[in-house]
């Protein structure tokens, strides 16, 4: 057991996180969070921390609907911009780039706990039968016959275990997200070609959403929101293309489901001011990030506000929902 683990239990069985919210809601007289999941499927994929299994998702929303009011993110930012003082122990739930298990496993737990979600969409894949790069590079090196790779300025790794192949492909992955979409696309092309892996035709469509699927979910009471077309990381683009990334993925949505996008998501988390006032020219009504993974304060930017990502592990679920962890990273922050 990792140390983490081993304190978000021994605090979950003395009592301790809940003595500690009961006192940072008296304290900042809120208690408002946004949780980020990306996948929810029987097996969780270990290279995203926030990704969790139906039966760990049910179990989310059992003590979340106990113990919280579940509302939609545009609510829970009406709520941050109203005059009230006090606030309830309120969640917002939120799921980035648009896999299919979020319809298969997750909408079905949604629609049974009457819980508003708010899909951030990588339209630029939805629909189309294509895997995201990401999984695509995973694909390929996870089940090559090769050895070894030597991809010059991505890194050489040896593939002698499953764990290499893993570690490898989080590798490439990672390095991958630095470079712009085109060198990008040529690299991934590259790696294929020198995996010599077959990739399964069906490979997209069982991973990721299709319009349909939206258009249902859309029908039963969620909310979508842009997440950029390509997934592109917008701070290592020229501002126009980010830019132009985020309006076709908002018109895409607008166009598909007939209302307006109101809420978008910085891939990967990464922004910068003239990105959060661009967000807000579009006639976005919020943007959400990824860090500092804190609760959300009324002093946070509606355009950039944090969310707590969520883990399989349910004593480390609710050491981040109390706000503990949160707290300890503002204050080691602002030090």
């Amino acid at each position: 057991m990792d140390p983490k683990r081993l304190v978000a239990k021994f605090a979950n069985s003395a009592g301790m996180l809940g003595a500690y919210s009961r006192v940072r809601r008296v304290v900042r007289k809120s208690d408002v969070s946004i949780l980020m999941y990306h996948r929810v499927c029987p097996n969780p994929d270990a290279r995203y921390t926030d990704s969790v299994s139906p039966k760990m998702f049910e179990r989310h929303l059992k003590y979340l609907s106990r113990e919280y009011k579940i509302i939609s993110l545009v609510d829970l930012v009406d709520d941050l911009q109203s005059n009230e003082s006090d606030q309830d122990r309120t969640v917002a739930i939120t799921f980035d780039d648009g896999y299919r298990d979020n319809y298969l496993h997750a909408y079905p737990i949604l629609r049974r706990f009457r819980a508003p979600a708010t899909f951030f969409l990588a339209t630029g894949y939805i629909g189309e039968g294509s895997p995201f790069w990401w999984e695509l590079v995973s694909y390929v090196i996870e089940r090559t016959a090769a050895k070894s790779l030597d991809l010059a300025t991505l890194g050489s790794y040896g593939l002698q275990s499953k764990e290499d192949r893993v570690s490898a492909s989080q590798a490439v992955i990672n390095r991958l997200k630095g470079v712009l979409d085109h060198e990008r696309n040529a690299e991934i092309k590259k790696l294929c070609a020198l995996c010599g892996t077959e990739v399964s035709a069906r490979l997209g469509e069982e991973l990721v959403l299709s319009w349909k699927d939206v258009e249902e979910m859309d029908r039963g009471g969620m909310t979508f929101g842009a997440h950029s077309v390509s997934h592109g990381i917008l701070t290592r683009m020229r501002l126009e293309q980010a830019r132009n990334e985020i309006v076709e993925s908002k018109k895409q949505l607008e166009d598909r489901l007939g209302k307006t996008a109101t809420c978008f998501a910085y891939p990967n988390g990464e922004h910068s001011a003239e990105l959060v006032q661009l967000v807000r020219d579009l006639g976005f009504k919020c943007a959400v990030s990824v860090f500092p993974c804190t609760l959300v304060s009324r002093k946070d930017n509606i355009y950039s506000l944090p969310r707590i990502p969520v883990c399989e592990d349910f004593d480390k679920f609710k050491v981040m929902l109390c706000g503990l962890w949160g707290d300890y990273i503002r204050f080691t922050v602002t030090r």
